[in-house]
C-alpha cells in the first residue's frame, strides 16, 4: 500500500512540475479540452526524427555484430526492429520539414525498401558473403537518403 502511495505522489509531484516549467516545451492547460490536453503530452513526448534515426543506426550496428558472429537469428531480429522503426517514423515524421516537401514514406521507399528486402532474402538464403554485400547496399542507400536530404553529413559507417 505504502508503494501505491508513493507511486502516485511522484506523478503528482511530476504533473505540477511540468505544469511549472518555464521552458520552450508548451504548457499544458487546464483550459484545453482533454483532447487537446492529451495532443500536447503527445507532442511533447513523442521522439525527434534524430531519435529515431537514432534507434535505426543502433539496430543497424546490432545486425552487423550479429553477422560478424554469425547469429543470423539475432540479425533477423535486428532486421525487423529496423522495420519497425521505419513504421513508426512514417507515422510520426511522415511530412518533416527537412524533407522540403517529400514524405518519409516516399524516401523510405525510395532507398530503403529493397535494401531491406535484399538483405532480408540473403539471411534466409543463409550465404554469408550475399548478406555482407546486402548488408552492405543497406549502408550505401542510408547514406544515399542523407545526402538526397541535404544531410550528407550524417554518414552511417
Amino acid at each position: 500500500m505504502l508503494n501505491r502511495i508513493t507511486l502516485i505522489a511522484l506523478i503528482a509531484i511530476f504533473y505540477v512540475a511540468c505544469q511549472n516549467d518555464k521552458g520552450n516545451a508548451p504548457a499544458i492547460s487546464s483550459k484545453n479540452s482533454p483532447i487537446d490536453s492529451l495532443q500536447q503530452l503527445i507532442a511533447l513526448i513523442k521522439p525527434g526524427l534524430g531519435e529515431c534515426m537514432m534507434q535505426v543506426e543502433y539496430h543497424y550496428h546490432e545486425l552487423g555484430k550479429a553477422l560478424t558472429v554469425n547469429n543470423l537469428g539475432r540479425a533477423n531480429y535486428e532486421l525487423d526492429e529496423l522495420d519497425e522503426i521505419f513504421e513508426k517514423t512514417k507515422l510520426m515524421h511522415n511530412n518533416h520539414d527537412k524533407f522540403e516537401g517529400k514524405t518519409f514514406e516516399n524516401l523510405h521507399k525510395t532507398f530503403m525498401e529493397t535494401p531491406i528486402s535484399d538483405l532480408r532474402k540473403a539471411l534466409e538464403s543463409q550465404k554469408m558473403p550475399t548478406i555482407k554485400a546486402s548488408l552492405i547496399n543497406l549502408k550505401t542507400n542510408c547514406n544515399s537518403c542523407h545526402a538526397a536530404n541535404k544531410m550528407p553529413f550524417i554518414v552511417v559507417e
